[in-house]
C-alpha cells in the first residue's frame, strides 16, 4: 500500500491540505472526505478499549505528563488485523496513492510504524501557531471548565504536544512536517515539497493552486489583552522549540 497520511494538532490546516491535495490525480481520497470523520471513527473502532481518549480537560496529561498516555499494545496478530481493516476501508486503485487525514493518529506513533512497517507510508504533519491553536473557533469557552481555566488547558496542552511530536516523530525520514504559515505565504511551494515527500509530480497540482492562502487570525485579535498574554507565557517557549525544529 502506498499512502500519505496526515495528521498534526486539531484545525491545524489538515482539511485544507486535503482539500488541495486531492486534486492530484495520483492521489485517491479516502471516503472519510464525505464521511466526515471515518478516520477518527475507524481508528476507535478498530482498536476498541485501547483506544486512549485524551479528553477535552487534558486531565491525565497535565497533571502526569506524557507518562499517562500508552499507545495500544497489539500483538503481532492485532497488527495484522488493524492492518487489513485499513486497507479494506481505505482501498486504492492500482497505481494510486491513499490521501487520508486524521489528528489522532498523533499519538499513536509505535502503532502505526508497526501496523505499516511493510509498506509505503508517508506522513504529514501540521502545525499551526500555538497562539492561533488555542483559540481556535472558541473551543475554550465550551469545555467542561470555566472559559479562562479551558484556556489556559489548551494552552498547556499544545505546549505538550510540541514535546511528544519531538520525542516521537522529528526527524523520522518519512515524516514530513510542515508549518501552516509558511503554506498560506507560499502554497505553491510546500505543496510541491509534499508531492515530492509522497513520491508524487507537482506538475499536476500548480495550476491550480491559488498564490496565497488567508491565515486567518481574527480569534486571536479580538481576545483579551489579559488572556492573550497568558496563552503567550504558556505557549511561548513550546513555539520558540518547534521553530527551531522546523528551521
Amino acid at each position: 500500500m502506498n499512502a500519505l497520511l496526515i495528521t498534526g494538532y486539531w484545525n491545524s490546516g489538515t482539511t485544507l491540505l486535503v482539500d488541495l491535495l486531492r486534486k492530484h490525480p495520483q492521489l485517491q481520497l479516502t471516503k472519510g472526505r464525505f464521511l466526515p470523520n471515518l478516520e477518527e471513527r475507524s481508528t476507535r473502532k478498530w482498536l476498541s478499549e485501547g483506544f486512549i481518549d485524551l479528553g477535552p480537560g487534558y486531565e491525565r496529561i497535565l497533571a502526569e505528563g506524557w507518562a499517562a498516555h500508552q499507545e495500544p499494545q497489539l500483538s503481532a496478530k492485532e497488527l495484522t488485523r488493524f492492518r487489513q481493516k485499513f486497507g479494506r476501508t481505505f482501498w486504492t486503485f492500482p497505481g494510486n496513492t491513499l490521501l487520508a487525514k486524521n489528528p489522532w493518529w498523533l499519538f499513536i506513533p509505535g502503532l502505526l510504524r508497526d501496523a505499516f512497517e511493510k509498506d509505503q507510508i508517508r506522513y504529514l504533519i501540521v502545525f499551526r501557531e500555538g497562539i492561533h491553536q488555542v483559540v481556535s473557533k472558541h473551543y475554550w469557552e465550551q469545555g467542561p471548565f470555566p472559559p479562562e481555566e479551558q484556556l489556559r488547558r489548551r494552552a498547556e496542552f499544545w505546549a505538550k504536544c510540541i514535546d511528544y511530536y519531538e520525542a516521537h516523530w522529528h526527524g523520522r525520514e518519512e515524516v514530513m512536517t510542515q508549518d501552516y504559515r509558511a503554506i498560506c505565504a507560499d502554497p505553491a511551494r510546500y505543496i510541491s515539497d509534499i508531492c515530492l515527500h509522497a513520491g508524487l509530480d507537482p506538475a499536476p497540482l500548480l495550476p491550480r493552486l491559488p498564490a496565497q492562502l488567508e491565515n486567518r487570525t481574527g480569534h486571536w485579535d479580538r481576545l483579551d489583552p489579559a488572556l492573550k498574554s497568558m496563552v503567550e507565557n504558556i505557549v511561548g517557549p513550546a513555539q520558540e522549540k518547534l521553530d527551531n525544529l522546523l528551521a
